[in-house]
């Protein structure tokens, strides 16, 4: 959380210096319209939709919960969550093994 609030304070000073940049619009082909403006007005319309307190923005009405089931990574989280047990449960056992 504290490297989203950081990223968050990146925007407001549009350094343009955020690691993740979702661009997920066309480009802007008007003339005039440099392609580091087109990014940083993409960047602040995804910040004004997001919020990097988690569920705050469905709360607010930015974002719904429909979005997230669809979009979220459910394969990824799962075999994550396996991988994270089976790894601490060996952990426990080497320190069980160590203190013994």
């Amino acid at each position: 959380m504290a490297g989203c609030y950081a990223q968050d304070l990146r925007v407001i000073r549009e350094e343009g210096s955020v690691g993740t940049v979702f661009q997920t619009e066309s480009r802007d082909t008007r003339e005039g319209v440099s392609e580091e403006e087109q990014e940083r007005t993409r960047l602040r319309s995804f910040f004004e939709q997001t919020s990097f307190i988690p569920f705050k923005a469905v709360f607010d009405g930015r974002q719904s919960i429909d979005d997230i089931v669809r979009e979220a990574p459910w394969l990824q989280f799962l075999l994550g969550t396996i991988a994270g047990i089976y790894v601490e449960e060996k952990i426990l056992q080497l320190l069980a093994e160590w203190s013994a």
